[in-house]
C-alpha cells in the first residue's frame, strides 16, 4: 500500500492553482464510461499554472491522484514488457500477452512514471487501466480488462475480482474518471483529495455541468 505523497510540485514548472470535482458526472464529451455498474464515479480536473506545455496531468497532480488512492490499497497498471519497436497502445488494441504484464507498485514514483508517463500505453491517448485492489490482496486481471473504457459490462466483473476502485483517462489525458464500487470508500478519497489539493498549495472546487469546464478555464468559483 502506499503511504506518503510529496505535496509540492517537485519538478514541475509552477503550482496547482485548483482541482475539480464532479461526482456522479455525465457527458460524452468527456470520454469516460457513465453508464457503468458501480456506487460512485467522479470526475476530476486541474488547473495547473502556468499551463503545461504538453497533455497529461502535471507531475504534482499524477502524484496527488496516486497518493489518494494508494492509501486504500495497491494500484496494479498494465506496464509493457518487450514493447513493440514503434508507436503506442491504446487500451482496447489487442497485445500478445507476453509483451505486456499488471504491474502492481508500492512507490508513489514508480506508479506515477508507470501509470501517466510511460511510453507504452499512453495516458495521454487514453491507453491505461488503474484498478485499486484491497491491501495485500493479488488482483487476477486478464488482457481483455484492457478494454474497460469501451466495454462498461466488465467493470462488474472487476469488482467481483476484489477490485475496489478504477481509475481511467479522459479526453486527451486532461481529465482523470474514478469509480468505486465501496461507498465508503469513494467519500474518504473525494475528502482526501481535497486535503492533499489544499497540500499542494492549491484549492478545492466541486463543480457540475458546464460550470466544471469553466472551473478548467479558470473562472472563479467557491471552494
Amino acid at each position: 500500500m502506499i503511504e506518503k505523497a510529496a505535496a509540492g510540485g517537485g519538478e514541475d514548472e509552477g503550482h496547482l492553482e485548483r482541482l475539480v470535482l464532479w461526482p456522479q458526472f455525465t457527458g460524452a464529451e468527456w470520454q469516460l464510461p457513465t453508464d457503468v455498474r458501480c456506487a460512485q464515479r467522479l470526475l476530476v480536473g486541474w488547473r495547473f499554472m502556468p499551463e503545461p506545455v504538453e497533455a497529461g496531468p502535471p507531475a504534482a497532480v499524477a502524484r496527488l491522484l496516486v497518493a489518494a488512492l494508494g492509501r486504500h490499497g495497491a494500484l496494479s497498471f498494465a506496464s509493457a514488457v518487450h514493447p513493440p519497436a514503434r508507436g503506442t497502445l491504446l487500451a482496447g488494441k489487442r497485445w500478445r500477452r507476453p509483451n505486456f504484464v499488471w504491474r502492481t507498485s508500492a512507490s508513489i514514483e514508480e506508479a506515477v512514471v508507470g501509470i501517466f508517463f510511460a511510453d507504452f500505453f499512453s495516458w495521454n491517448m487514453r491507453g491505461q487501466v488503474v484498478c485499486l485492489g484491497k491491501p495485500g490482496a493479488h488482483l487476477e486481471l486478464s488482457e481483455r480488462f484492457l478494454q474497460l473504457a469501451s466495454d462498461p459490462s466488465l467493470f462488474g466483473e472487476l469488482e467481483g475480482k476484489g477490485v475496489q476502485g478504477i481509475l481511467l483517462p479522459g479526453v486527451d489525458g486532461d481529465v482523470a474518471g474514478l469509480y468505486f464500487f465501496n461507498a465508503a470508500i469513494a467519500s474518504t478519497v473525494h475528502g482526501e483529495l481535497i486535503s492533499l489539493a489544499r497540500a499542494a498549495g492549491g484549492r478545492c472546487v466541486v463543480a457540475t455541468g458546464p460550470a466544471f469546464g469553466a472551473q478548467l478555464r479558470g473562472s472563479p468559483g467557491p471552494d
